[in-house]
Order: structure tokens, then sequence, then C-alpha cells
């Protein structure tokens, strides 16, 4: 949680310690979403307390409930929800957050299969002279 909260407080420049734009958003929500947990298993605990042992028990708020609230709070639906979760998990197994992968997809696997590079370099080798002995 602490990690949680750090990753959302400003610096002295006014931006974010870490991540910013799309990450410090699913961080703000991931902090939102464990927040709200902790308070809703608190009011069910005081519910349960008050309750008379005659009424029947208090049903308690899913997960999917929870993360489904936070996600509709930033204008977003399920799949946000379904994110949260995961990375909710992730934060739970790990004890970090998890890395962005926004702009991590690789379009080339290496600068030498690049057909650009390729004939950059054929470009250069016909005009340096290839195979020439000095």
């Amino acid at each position: 949680m602490l990690q949680l909260r750090k990753g959302l407080k400003p610096s002295r420049k006014g931006r974010a310690v870490t991540g910013s734009g799309l990450q410090l958003d699913w961080n703000s929500q991931l902090y939102a979403f464990v927040k709200i947990q902790l308070k809703a298993e608190v009011q069910w605990k005081l519910g349960e307390l008050k309750r008379c042992p005659t009424e029947p028990v208090t049903p308690r708020k899913s997960r999917k409930e929870l993360a489904l609230l936070v996600a509709k709070a930033g204008g977003w639906g399920t799949w946000v929800m379904h994110q949260i979760l995961r990375q909710e998990v992730h934060y739970i197994r790990n004890g970090k957050l998890p890395a962005p992968k926004q702009g991590k997809h690789v379009k080339v696997g290496s600068w030498l299969t690049d057909e650009g590079t390729i004939m950059a370099m054929q470009e250069y080798m016909k005009h340096a002279g290839e195979g020439k002995l000095i």
C-alpha cells in the first residue's frame, strides 16, 4: 500500500515520481481499488457487529463489483475492471507494481534484420568499395 501511495505522490516539480500518463492512471486506479476494498471490509465488519443474531448475514461486495466501481469512476468498463484485478494480484504476489508495457512491443526483432538497415548497409558498401583491398 505504501508503494502504491509513493507512486502517486507528486514531486517538487509537479510531476509524479513513478510513471506518468496512462501508467499513473493505472496506479491511481489500483490504489483506489485497494483503498475501497479495505473500506468495504471495515464497513462489513461494523455492520456485522451491529446486526442482531436473528437477522441474516449481510452480504459482502465482491472484488469484481468494487473493481467495476473504480473503473466506472474513471469512465471505463469491464476490460479495465479485469486489468485492475490482474494488477492487484500481481501487486500482492510480487510486492511491486507491474511494469508498464506501453510502447514495448517489438516491431523489428533486431537492427540487423531490419530491411531499411540492410539497404543502408548495401548502399554504403557500394560507395565505400566493397571487397577492394587497399
